[in-house]
């Protein structure tokens, strides 16, 4: 029999492969009207991502979702070490920079007077010292500068350091990167694709020390420095920005190109965020021209001047501005008209990254993106603080090799921003929609439910209705399948509604206000039964009734839980400072004997109904506060959301402290486990959410007015498989079949995907 199942998934995946077939054919026109029509995973983006067509909303077609699946394939990629190969490169890259930016800053670039490819030895004897250092006086730096001054063999020595070390190190990164590469390659470990992008950097590599003599050159040749204003040698500022822009070009190739395999994405981004990617791109050209501009600062030693911020010795346009003919001279040549230049640049710059911050704060972002805007914004504000530190100091060298080495890093982060726009390859994606312990989807959703924001929502006892309370002080009954309108109470309360919730038996529904009433109304008509005033000192987050119907617990900005008789809303018992912060929600367990807790402390915490003692709790259950928990309809789970975007399901038994586990699912030991969370589930802040009774759906609501209806779906029996590209398409077709049509036996989905793993 299990041989009989295993052949014919091999069929279907050699149809597959073939990219025909009657079976795969099958298969796909089966599938195509079945499919969700959302995907959304739990992965390290937080918001769904991939083929431009699974990134539908709800109601789009899912013949295209079912094409993009159907198509989606991994590119031929390298193989990570190659990707840490190429960020350690560009790490050495990094390192030379700053030893270049040291060694130009302590006047080191001219006390090496030759060159050659295998570079000079270092000196071993004194002759060779004598001999270096002579050679050294026949040159315009140490006859302009240093003759007559002092400067002698021990002075030598430190500036000659600096510019040996400089070049060797050049030479070293030769080998960091020439010897993998032909490791790499003979292995053949190198897709075709990459090989370009290898080659050229092998050429812009060796090349980068030639153009360094180059510039150097210029700063040993008499003629040239005799026509320097002051005659004070110094290197062409335009072959010094030339090499500073091949060194950042070189740098830059590399790590993104080491992102790239790292992390293996698409060059386009989704479309959501194609506006910020072209934002980006424009950031990284500004900051390009930035640093550009920075190095004709340092070629004309121009920080040494007009050491004031943020005037220019007293004025906003400094003297000698571009006063240089021809015109094109004032942005190369001229001292107050470069300076004052990167000045305007750096802080566009800066101008620039923290709109694009402000900007991001409002959309929904993978986490990898919302960090690397994060980081972009201190890197700017940083390098700028480090610029302006210098130019007052009068440029000491740990503080200039600080802004070079700053210059580097905000560019790197820009680098790391703009990748993380792109979108990852499809085929990596379903792989981890294959291996998820707990898809959720969205089945149902209400946008712009309400003109004002949803504070609280609540599922009906028969899971057919749903109420809201919203800022507005209304109150709203909602038919929970499609979300149509039942029924509203107009000014239901004078300040807003934080918390509602329906009845056991479904006839009431309690509410409570920011003004620390609480009100109970009869659920058809939405008519007051009783009321009761000043229940807390402050106002009141969250009501629930317990279980029977006959008590009523309540928490409140004042950090107490009460616990009320439904009936008259007399006080039964109260636990003062319950939270060490606001108590945001509370929930009776099924049972009765529990009451979950959740505060803007971050905290979740579990008490006996009766006397409210403390049982359990858990600390930094989410990133930021928790808005919102409820009991499942069991008993044996707790659902929370948070202003963090997430919504999260957790054990409720002990609520021990544990180290968060990825695709974590019900162990049974009565311990904390994470069960499964969606990111950005919500684009604003997540405000209430509930189960259904049933326990197979979740309700929420956030700050923009939306409600959404998410349906749990348990796969994890499915979490420990690994999925190639073939498989990983016939297996999510397979449960996709599963799930909305065929209806395998369980025994029999297992040998069918433990056959199609089997298949090469």
């Amino acid at each position: 029999m299990k041989v009989l199942v295993a052949d014919r998934p091999c069929m279907l995946l050699r149809a597959l492969r073939l990219g025909c077939g009657s079976a795969s054919s099958a298969l796909c026109r089966r599938v195509a009207p079945l499919a969700p029509s959302r995907l959304c995973c739990r992965a390290r983006s937080s918001i769904s991502v991939g083929h431009p067509e699974l990134g539908h909303a709800a109601g789009a077609s899912t013949s295209a979702v079912t094409a993009a699946v159907a198509s989606a394939a991994v590119p031929e990629v390298a193989s990570r070490a190659v990707g840490w190969w190429l960020i350690g490169t560009s790490a050495s890259v990094f390192a030379m920079v700053v030893v270049g930016g040291i060694t130009r800053l302590t006047r080191s670039g001219l006390s090496m007077t030759d060159w050659r490819p295998q570079n000079k030895p270092w000196p071993r004897d004194a002759a060779a010292w004598e001999a270096e250092f002579a050679r050294y006086k026949e040159f315009p730096e140490y006859q302009r500068l240093y003759a007559g001054s002092g400067f002698d063999l021990a002075d030598f020595k430190n500036i000659f350091f600096w510019e040996w070390a400089h070049r060797t190190f050049g030479r070293t990164i030769g080998f960091i990167f020439g010897v993998p590469l032909a490791v790499f390659a003979l292995r053949g470990q190198i897709p075709r694709k990459l090989a370009p992008t290898l080659g050229l950097l092998f050429v812009m590599g060796g090349s980068q020390g030639l153009v360094g003599w180059w510039m150097v050159r210029s700063g040993l040749e008499k003629q040239r420095i005799d026509e320097i204003a002051g005659g004070i040698p110094r290197v062409s500022p335009y072959r010094l920005a030339t090499h500073l822009s091949c060194a950042f070009a070189i740098f830059s190739l590399l790590l993104y190109t080491g992102l790239g395999v790292l992390q293996p994405r698409a060059e386009h981004a989704m479309a959501a965020l194609q506006t910020l990617q072209t934002r980006v791109r424009l950031l990284a050209l500004l900051v390009g021209v930035t640093a550009v501009s920075g190095a004709f600062v340092a070629g004309m030693q121009a920080g040494h001047a007009f050491n004031t911020f943020p005037l220019m010795e007293g004025r906003l346009v400094p003297d000698g501005y571009m006063e240089l003919t021809p015109l094109y001279r004032n942005f190369f040549e001229s001292v107050p008209s470069v300076q004052l230049h990167h000045r305007i640049l750096a802080l566009t710059t800066l101008s620039s990254v923290t709109a694009l911050w402000l900007s991001a704060q409002r959309m929904p972002l993978p986490m990898q993106l919302r960090i690397a805007t994060d980081v972009l914004l201190l890197a700017a504000w940083g390098q700028v603080g480090l610029g302006i530190a210098t130019l007052v100091n009068c440029v000491p060298v740990h503080l200039g090799s600080a802004h070079q080495a700053g210059a580097l890093t905000l560019f790197s982060v820009l680098l790391f921003t703009l990748h993380s726009c792109r979108v990852p390859h499809a085929g990596r994606l379903l792989a981890r929609i294959a291996m998820i312990a707990t898809l959720i989807n969205c089945v149902a959703e209400k946008t712009s439910a309400l003109n004002v924001y949803v504070l609280s929502l609540a599922f009906s006892p028969d899971g057919t209705k749903i109420v809201s309370g919203s800022a507005d002080g209304m109150i709203k009954v909602w038919d929970s399948g499609k979300l149509e309108l039942l029924s509203e109470k107009m000014n239901a309360h004078r300040r807003q509604i934080n918390s509602v919730a329906f009845s056991p038996d479904g006839t009431k529904i309690v509410s409570a206000c920011d003004g620390g009433t609480i009100k109970v109304w009869d659920s058809d008509k939405l008519g007051l039964l009783s009321e009761k005033m000043n229940a807390h000192s402050r106002g009141i987050n969250s009501v629930a009734f317990s279980p029977d119907g006959t008590k009523i617990v309540s928490g409140s900005w004042d950090q107490t839980i009460k616990v009320w008789d439904s009936g008259a809303l007399e006080l039964l018992s109260e636990k003062a400072n319950a939270h060490s912060s606001y108590v945001l929600s509370v929930a009776f367990s099924p049972d009765g004997t529990k009451i979950v807790s959740g505060s803007f402390d971050k905290t979740i915490k579990v008490w006996d109904s009766g006397g409210l003692e403390l049982l359990s709790e858990k600390a930094n259950a989410h990133s930021d506060i928790i808005r919102s928990v409820a009991f499942s309809p069991v008993g044996t789970k707790i659902v929370s959301g948070s202003h963090d975007k997430t919504i999260k399901v957790w054990d409720s038994g002990k609520l021990e402290l544990l180290s968060e586990k990825k695709n974590a699912h019900t162990t049974g030991s009565g311990k904390l486990e994470l069960l499964s969370e969606k990111m950005n589930a919500h684009r604003r802040q997540i405000n209430s959410v509930a189960f259904s009774p049933d326990g197979t759906k979740i309700v929420s609501a956030c700050n923009g007015g939306t409600i959404k209806v998410w349906d749990m779906v348990d796969w994890s029996r499915k979490d420990h498989l690994m999925f190639n590209i073939t498989t990983q398409r016939f297996v999510l077709q397979l449960l996709w079949l599963n799930k909305y049509s065929m209806k395998f036996p369980d025994d029999v989905l297992d040998l069918l995907i433990e056959a199609c793993l089997r298949s090469k």
